[in-house]
């Protein structure tokens, strides 16, 4: 019966916004149905996306349908198009043109295959921006369909492809479930709490994991809180002391022969930046911790053994009974790389490539100060100081007439 209704039988609203459109029949709005796998797999969306039904409606009435929604082949039931249908009923017209999909597919071949059915709706359906708890819900409504489907639950290998299609990786699904339940393993705490920031869209679950992991090392004693006794416990005699030594260190490294099938090499030469920067950070870890001692008889530890900080002080009269801890950085750079996110006091240096003259801060890094990237190191560059309260120990530190941070390297007196 549907087929025999044409574009003169609707309202006028409707000849105007689907003139030109290529449909295969017309459906009076009110029998136009949409099925229940939709809501099951967007059940986010019908909470927050009104503004874009309003905004889709509005675009229609201005440009017209630009795209037919998508029926089954026995039965006017969507497959594609629940969003325009809801704002073509906000535009109050009277039926909406459907086309039947390409390859002919039935309600009745479908309707007990929930997992294949929110596949094919995914990759068709218009919908607007997705926040990552929508991303998780479409994963998450797909996994039980699958259990729903095939009467197991889906391996890793299927997790991974519902989440490329769903937009919510299996790397995300681990950093979920790892925030949700904990993980006893990493020494992490379940914190569902974070997750709810998330899901009210008020954070990303990148924000959620590192705080999970930041407020369990701090728990562990790991990360210090920021205090100002010890704000002033490295010094610039210190730093003078340590770079009047650095230049002859490295030259002696630099300078030190290999016999190797009886010809002479000096292997450090051919050293990138990234080795001597290593090299130098450990000299400079060396004697900041000698300095805590010749200086303000502070015990400190140098860490050899790859530990999270450089240098160590257990609680002491002279660390004010507070454990301190110093991580140590080198650059010949404008920014300092570090493995992890180094979240307390750092001592960053910056030297030339003859190692005559310096530029030496000591700050207090809060946490998502550090840039994080996919791979690779982590990276705090000058301008992530701004606004925080660091100490020029050596050299100086300006702000250019472009409002970026610059170091002016300087000898020691």
């Amino acid at each position: 019966m549907y087929n025999e209704l044409t574009l003169n039988d609707t309202c006028s609203l409707s000849q105007q916004i689907y003139s030109g459109l290529e449909f295969d029949y017309l459906v009076p709005i009110t029998e136009l149905k949409g099925n229940k796998f939709n809501h099951q797999l967007y059940k986010n969306y019908a909470k927050h996306n009104n503004r874009y039904i309003k905004e889709l409606a509005t675009m229609i009435l201005e440009e017209g349908l630009q795209r037919t929604p998508i029926v089954f082949s026995d039965t006017p039931l969507l497959i594609g198009g629940h969003h325009r249908k809801r704002a073509l009923t906000y535009l109050g017209v009277s039926h909406i043109p459907v086309r039947i999909n390409d390859k002919n597919y039935t309600w009745k071949e479908y309707k007990n295959k929930p997992l294949s059915l929110m596949t094919m709706m995914a990759m068709d359906n218009q919908r607007p921006p997705e926040s990552e708890f929508d991303k998780w819900c479409a994963l998450t409504a797909m996994m039980e369909a699958h259990e729903t489907q095939y009467g197991c639950a889906p391996s890793v290998k299927y997790i991974t492809s519902y989440g490329a299609t769903a937009g919510f990786s299996y790397t995300k699904y681990l950093n979920y479930k790892t925030l949700v339940n904990g993980n006893t393993t990493l020494s992490l705490p379940p914190r569902p709490e974070l997750w709810n920031d998330v899901v009210k869209n008020e954070k990303s679950l990148k924000w959620a994991c590192k705080t999970q992991k930041n407020d369990a090392k701090r728990d562990d004693g790991i990360i210090l809180p920021k205090l100002p006794e010890h704000d002033n416990l490295v010094t610039s005699e210190m730093c003078s002391e340590m770079m009047r030594g650095m230049g002859e260190y490295v030259t002696d490294v630099m300078n030190t022969p290999s016999e190797v099938y009886g010809e002479t090499m000096y292997p450090m030469r051919w050293a990138d930046k990234s080795v001597v920067s290593g090299f130098l950070s450990s000299f400079i870890e060396g004697c900041i911790a000698r300095g805590l001692k010749a200086l303000k008889d502070i015990t400190a530890t140098k860490n050899n053994k790859g530990g999270h900080y450089d240098v160590t002080c257990d609680a002491q009269p002279n660390t004010f009974n507070k454990p301190f801890r110093l991580e140590v950085k080198h650059t010949f750079e404008k920014y300092w790389s570090s493995g992890t996110e180094k979240i307390g006091y750092n001592l960053l240096c910056r030297t030339n490539s003859t190692f005559d003259k310096f530029c030496v801060i000591c700050v207090y890094v809060p946490e998502f100060t550090w840039s994080v990237g996919g791979h690779g190191p982590k990276k705090l560059s000058l301008n992530s100081l701004k606004g925080l309260d660091y100490k020029v120990l050596h050299g100086e530190l300006f702000e250019n007439e472009k409002g970026n941070l610059e170091t002016i390297l300087e000898g020691v007196k």
